[in-house]
């Protein structure tokens, strides 16, 4: 399906698309109620100082009463603050009531006493009844104050019948104008009633043309609209309003001033006209043409864009709100296995039995334009595939919405993360176990570990204990030593002296050697002798 063809759908856009003339007109009509408000105030301002500049424009015209200044304001300042409803209405009741009321004074031939309620009009040639707007002028405002309240309806039907008393206004306010313009009072009087005034008039049409374009639908749609209908109508409706009127009083100028007879008069009259609307037809067809140009090198731009969607590998799906399919690329194809033909005018949701939806998604999607996510779709010969979606909310023209989804096949890469995350699992669990392994056998070693430091502890404690000992025996080994070596020393003194005797015969020792050679304790005595020698050698 042509991409091209489906965003210019008038079935999806529901109505003509009014975007880029519709600012325009609301400004429009916020500057011609502004207008109208403050005409009235400067004919209020005219009647407090006396000014007739401002009370009837020109010398010898009707005047505007107070009380059409006073509605004028009211429904100028409606018009501009039409966004607050309370304040709109309430006007519009007072202008409605004003009115009415000026109507059933015509009808009844009653003075109600509200003419010159605001200020004392002395009256001219103009004025039937003194401080009394015109009939006329009292059914436009009547008109008005429908108009104004059918702005806040909540139905085309009812905003439709409120811009037809609009129209009627906008059509008695120029008429009075080309009255006043031909000088022809049977446009601007009814009947022997109080004329209207020319700003009167002015101030009916500028209310009427913005109470038309406070709304863009209705009786000014193709007016507003921003195709070459609406171009076409905007350039030649202002044409076809204003030549006329200004070749018609330049032909009655004419006439009045005898510049020229009346054949040439009509004769320059139809000239001007042809000229006129062959300039204006010219500059249109222009127009148009450059539009048309530039409307196909956008409309080939969208056909190559369609062209390279249909190409791409993702599945690129636009659907409508409600979730119809309007385009279906081949890569949805290979990737769902439903043609084209087969998948258009059915509902997304439903074919792909699409799962993993939040309650608010179509909400959230309308609300911020945009969404990405992952989905489960089933595809035509029922395998479940994993897709990568991301969609976006074009916000058409007319009102309607088209989503296009770009979804791309993640299947093995969730096959391959679920075997991953399995992997990891099992690893986590090993590693698990090898801790708990670890724990007991650290347990184990710290069990061991606090014996043998036990036992060395005991053996280290033995050690000392035999050290101890040790060091208490050397000492007294060198106690004995000591004495030892003292009595060595005594001895050796005591064999010296003996030594030194004249003869050993006459030595008591060896006397007394000589007398017990056989004792035993002699023997004794010997062997002690010996081992004192060996002690001195040392």
């Amino acid at each position: 399906m042509n991409l091209r063809k489906l965003l210019r759908s008038d079935r999806l856009a529901g109505k003509p698309s009014l975007a880029p003339a519709a600012p325009n007109l609301g400004r429009l009509a916020t500057l011609a109620g502004a207008a109208v408000a403050i005409a009235g105030i400067l004919v209020l301002i005219g009647w407090a100082t006396g000014l007739h500049i401002l009370t009837r424009v020109l010398s010898g015209l009707v005047t505007m009463k107070p009380n059409t200044a006073l509605c004028f304001v009211l429904a100028g300042g409606a018009l501009t603050l039409r966004e607050r409803r309370g304040l709109l209405l309430s006007a519009a009741a007072v202008v409605c009531a004003v009115s009415a009321l000026t109507l059933a004074e015509y009808l009844t031939g009653a003075n109600l006493g509200m003419d010159q309620f605001l200020f004392h009009d002395s009256g001219d040639s103009h004025t039937v009844h003194l401080g009394r707007m015109a009939p006329m002028t009292a059914f436009c405002f009547l008109c008005a104050s429908v108009a104004l309240i059918a702005l806040k309806a909540r139905t085309y039907s009812l905003r439709l019948v409120g811009q037809i008393p609009a129209l009627a206004i906008g059509v008695i306010g120029m008429v009075t104008l080309l009255g006043y313009a031909y000088g022809s009072s049977e446009l601007y009087r009814l009947g022997y009633g109080t004329s209207m005034a020319l700003h009167t008039g002015a101030a009916f049409m500028a209310l009427g043309l913005g109470i038309l374009f406070a709304h863009t639908d209705g009786l000014i749609t193709d007016l507003a609209s921003p195709g070459p209908g609406g171009h076409l109508a905007r350039r030649l409706l202002p044409a076809a309003i204003l030549v006329p009127a200004i070749a018609g009083w330049l032909h009655i100028l004419g006439e009045d001033t005898d510049l020229f007879s009346a054949h040439l008069a009509a004769g320059l009259f139809v000239l001007a006209m042809i000229l006129a609307f062959a300039t204006v037809t010219w500059l249109t067809a222009r127009t148009l043409d450059r539009a048309d140009a530039t409307r196909r090198q956008i409309e080939t731009q969208l056909r190559n864009q369609a062209e390279l969607m249909d190409q791409a590998h993702e599945a690129l799906v636009v659907r409508t709100a409600e979730g119809e399919i309007q385009f279906w690329n081949s890569g949805a194809e290979r990737l769902y296995g439903w043609s084209t033909t087969e998948a258009l005018g059915q509902s997304l949701h439903v074919l792909l039995r699409t799962e993993g939806l939040s309650p608010d998604h179509e909400a959230q999607l309308e609300r911020t334009g945009h969404f990405e996510g992952e989905l489960i779709h089933t595809t035509r010969d029922g395998q479940r595939v994993n897709v990568e979606s991301r969609k976006t909310a074009i916000q058409l023209d007319g009102g309607g919405i088209l989503i296009m989804e770009s979804n791309r096949d993640i299947t093995a890469r969730k096959q391959a993360e679920e075997a991953l995350l399995q992997l990891n699992t099992e690893l986590e669990q090993r590693i698990a176990a090898k801790t708990v392994e670890l724990r007991q056998a650290n347990e184990m070693l710290e069990q061991r570990v606090a014996e043998r430091s036990a036992e060395l502890r005991s053996a280290n404690e033995n050690l000392r204990a035999s050290r101890l000992a040790a060091l208490n025996l050397t000492d007294d080994a060198i106690a004995a030593r000591r004495q030892a070596e003292q009595a060595t020393v005594e001895l050796r003194e005591r064999i010296r002296r003996w030594r030194a005797w004249p003869s050993n015969e006459a030595r008591p020792w060896n006397r007394w050697r000589t007398a017990n050679s056989n004792c035993a304790w002699l023997r004794t005595l010997r062997i002690l002798r010996f081992g004192i020698s060996i002690l001195v050698r040392e």
